[in-house]
């Protein structure tokens, strides 16, 4: 899951890069699924709880957690 700034601008991205951000591309190319939100969508609860959520698998096992910054 890929939490975006609200000013993310995906137009400024390069091709490749924009690709990850659609899900039959990426899915193609990465071989999973990749799932994005911008921050200002997390409305009934803040980033840490959506992040703790997120970080649970399937088998509830946490998986590891990456940040970014440009």
């Amino acid at each position: 899951m890929l939490v975006l700034a609200d000013d993310c601008n995906l137009q400024a991205c390069d091709e490749e890069t924009r690709g990850l951000f659609e899900p039959m591309h990426a899915a193609e190319v990465c071989g999973a699924g990749i799932f994005w939100i911008r921050s200002s969508m997390l409305l009934l609860e803040g980033l840490d709880e959506f992040i703790a959520h997120w970080q649970i698998g399937r088998d509830r096992a946490r998986r590891g957690i990456v940040e970014v910054r440009p």
